[in-house]
């Protein structure tokens, strides 16, 4: 069974996690998309592996450390993330001992180097073999794939100017919805009243811009009684959704609904969010993702500085807000027993580590890093990251 966590992905720059594609018309390098509704998307593998990266800045190369080290263990490491050949978990180090077993047995070796050896594997791994064979008992029960499983980054806002701000964070009721559920599905969230409050809410909206046939609904207060001067990207024929309006239409509790949607909406949960939001009609909001990304000029240069070859590259611009959800591993009940509280606590510790840090650090995801693309920010939904120190 997997206990599941859900994340906000920020681009703080423009972003590019490509599909190696083109769009067979002017642009070369396509971003990742969802086949069904063209939404960009970070493909779980894709995400898994920019983490992954992230994380060897952290990696030992040893599994004896200080209790006050910052670096993540080797085993902690192959445990989270997976070993990169299935089996091969401590698999080299035993290799050699059992190659030296075998020149003992034959003569070619003295059984002081073998003691040698056996006592600089206790040493790199920093455990006696009874600790060894327990922890490793416990990863023998878990899947070898990584204690820690990654899910798509889906599309959750993109920003678009405006005539009355410089962006609104626009979603549609699609992609809010399926959010919303995907919380409810895997309990990501305590209050799942507030997660139903919104989804009403936004089926509510799903149904107002298709029987009003409006290209979108904002929540600023800009321009309340002149909605045909607010112009976001070139759609212009918006609802501006008031609480005195709303209240006489359709009774919502508006102002919970205010509360909950930079709570959900918003990574860092700006108290004044809503007046910067909009939620555009599913189908317009389709045709934005599919069509009406930022393309980018890009020239490849030789060896020389000359100019090669003119292409063009879709981001997904800075400031857009993805989310994603991981899965981590809770051991079976046979081991959940006094004498493995010990190794328990080492994976626990393992889990907060990873969390700590990538909710603190800027992880760079796709590519062109040498020109600042795909730096991104990520905030875990509705709880806040452990800022405790934490042994790894």
């Amino acid at each position: 069974m997997f206990k599941h966590n859900a994340y906000f992905i920020e681009t703080l720059t423009n972003t590019h996690v490509g599909t190696g594609d083109s769009d067979n018309g002017m642009i070369d390098n396509m971003i990742q998309k969802d086949s069904r509704t063209k939404f960009p998307i970070i493909y779980p593998s894709s995400l898994k592996g920019a983490i992954k990266d992230h994380f060897k800045l952290y990696l030992s190369t040893s599994n004896k450390q200080q209790k006050a080290s910052k670096l993540m263990k080797p085993f902690t490491f192959q445990a989270i993330f997976g070993e990169e050949e299935p089996g091969n978990l401590f698999k080299k180090s035993f290799e050699t001992l059992t190659t030296s077993l075998i020149k003992v047995a034959l003569g070619e070796k003295s059984d002081k180097s073998l003691i040698d050896e056996i006592n600089t594997f206790k040493q790199k791994h920093d455990t006696n073999s009874s600790e060894l064979k327990q922890r490793m008992y416990l990863y023998s029960r878990a899947p070898k794939q990584g204690l820690i499983k990654f899910f798509e980054g889906r599309l959750l806002t993109i920003p678009l100017g405006s005539t009355k701000r410089v962006f609104y964070h626009t979603t549609c009721p699609h992609a809010a919805i399926d959010y919303l559920k995907n919380l409810l599905r895997f309990n990501c969230v305590e209050k799942s009243e507030d997660i139903e409050s919104l989804i009403n809410f936004f089926n509510y909206l799903q149904y107002k811009l298709y029987n009003s046939k409006k290209d979108f609904i904002v929540f600023s207060k800009d321009s309340p009684n002149t909605q045909q001067d607010i112009i976001i990207d070139d759609f212009e024929n918006g609802i501006c959704f008031t609480e005195s309006q709303e209240q006489q239409e359709d009774n919502f509790e508006y102002k919970k609904i205010k509360k909950l949607i930079p709570h959900y909406f918003s990574a860092d949960n700006a108290p004044d969010y809503i007046n910067s939001f909009a939620v555009f009609h599913d189908d317009y909001f389709r045709d934005i993702c599919k069509s009406r990304l930022p393309v980018i000029a890009r020239n490849h240069l030789s060896d020389t500085g000359e100019s090669t070859n003119l292409f063009y590259e879709e981001v997904l611009p800075g400031r857009s807000l993805l989310w994603f959800m991981t899965g981590e591993y809770q051991f079976k009940e046979d081991v959940n027993q006094p004498k493995y509280d010990k190794e328990r606590e080492y994976f626990i510790k393992g889990f907060k580590f990873f969390e700590q840090k990538l909710v603190t650090d800027t992880i760079q995801m796709g590519a062109n890093k040498s020109i600042g693309y795909g730096v991104t920010s990520i905030t875990k939904i509705a709880k806040g990251g452990s800022s405790e120190q934490v042994e790894n």
